[in-house]
């Protein structure tokens, strides 16, 4: 993942899906959602714009959209110095590929997030919306990059399963 955190774990994901999928023949390759939260809502991102192929609806939970805004410590030890690799920090953008989601999205964060910060969600929210694609966004009102308040979190997963089972069926 040196230079490009996205494009080996993508094709190992979605190429074991692939696989899981013609081993089983039972698994149903038209209805496969993914979902993941701080790496894995930015992987989510990138699963549902690039493979829909695989993924056929995502939800991204706290997502980074580009790793310029994100912790430099953490962030140059695998990508280096954005004014060095701008063309690496731009292919692993998830604002790079907002054009091209075709499945649903749905894009959750906490609007106090100090991890994450919430405008990365905006950023992609803004992308999508310049790029007139459909997605669905719950912000989580004062809730940082966790959400442990026990109503809040039967709430989230309550609707999180609502998206996937309206968007691949129950």
């Amino acid at each position: 993942i040196k230079g490009d955190l996205i494009t080996a774990p993508l094709a190992d994901q979605a190429g074991a899906m692939i696989e899981l999928c013609k081993k089983y023949p039972e698994l149903d390759a038209q209805r496969i959602g993914i979902f993941g939260w701080s790496f894995g809502g930015y992987f989510a991102c990138h699963a549902t714009m690039q493979r829909p192929d695989v993924f056929k609806a995502g939800c991204a939970g706290g997502s980074v959209a580009d790793w310029r805004d994100y912790d430099t410590h953490y962030t140059e030890r695998y990508m280096g110095m954005p004014q060095e690799r701008a063309e690496a920090y731009d292919k692993t953008s998830v604002l790079t590929y907002a054009k091209d989601l075709r499945v649903p999205l749905l894009l959750i964060h906490g609007t106090s997030d100090d991890n994450v910060y919430f405008f990365h969600t905006l950023k992609i929210a803004d992308a999508l919306f310049r790029a007139g694609k459909k997605y669905e966004l719950l912000p989580l009102a004062g809730f940082t990059h966790s959400v442990y308040e026990p109503e809040a979190v039967k709430a989230m997963w309550s609707r999180i399963v609502g998206f996937f089972q309206e968007n691949l069926g129950k």
